[in-house]
């Protein structure tokens, strides 16, 4: 008799682990993140490149283009009790919970071309969420560069691989039991992109431009 009930137990245990693993998935809420940008046509954005590394735009060729690599699309989602602090590792991100907290929803490679995004909206990515309301949105970018033609030139931005830049929602944005929340957000390339002695910056001014439920 002891020998079969400790044989049921070591069948129950993992059964319980499992379904506890299931049930964090029962909310079935899905966040889609996806950019835009806006400001003034590209034309007037060039930078006035120095001949020892650029050009201007040549009216032969397309136009200039900004593109950013974008790394990593983590979602806060309210909940626990952890600090703000985005997920470890350059693509890493903690386990999904209904308790909330950090959570990645992209990690790979997508380049947006800021210059071009105000037209089409970019899709970043997707992915499954417990159900709660979004505190914060963060995106890793791993590169800005600007592109004339042949020349190609380096975009220094400091907050984009250090601490990826944050989008506070305000506590605007939910996601629903079962439903999609669609996040647009919109660069500001206007006051996103310098031009100074030290060569090319870009300091993001980026907000939430809408967002729809289904």
């Amino acid at each position: 008799m002891r020998t079969r009930i400790r044989y049921a137990r070591s069948i129950a245990l993992p059964a319980l682990i499992a379904g506890a693993l299931l049930g964090c998935q029962t909310s079935g809420a899905i966040i889609e993140v996806g950019v835009t940008s806006s400001g003034q046509p590209q034309t007037a954005l060039a930078p006035d490149l120095d001949a020892g590394g650029a050009t201007t735009s040549d009216a032969s060729t397309a136009g200039p283009r900004l593109l950013l690599t974008v790394q990593r699309v983590d979602v806060h989602i309210a909940g626990d009790d952890s600090d703000d602090e985005p997920p470890p590792g350059p693509l890493g991100g903690p386990p999904q919970d209904d308790e909330g907290g950090w959570i990645t929803v992209f990690a790979g490679v997508a380049q947006v071309d800021l210059l071009q995004a105000g037209s089409v909206e970019a899709f970043l990515g997707s992915g499954p969420v417990p159900a709660g309301k979004v505190t914060q949105i963060r995106l890793v970018i791993s590169e800005a560069t600007w592109v004339d033609g042949a020349i190609t030139k380096t975009v220094v931005c400091p907050s984009c691989t250090k601490t990826g830049l944050k989008i506070v929602t305000m506590g605007k944005l939910f996601v629903p039991v079962g439903g999609i929340l669609h996040v647009t957000l919109d660069f500001d390339r206007d006051h996103s992109l310098h031009d100074d002695k030290d060569g090319l910056r870009l300091d993001p001014v980026v907000k939430i431009a809408r967002t729809a439920v289904r």
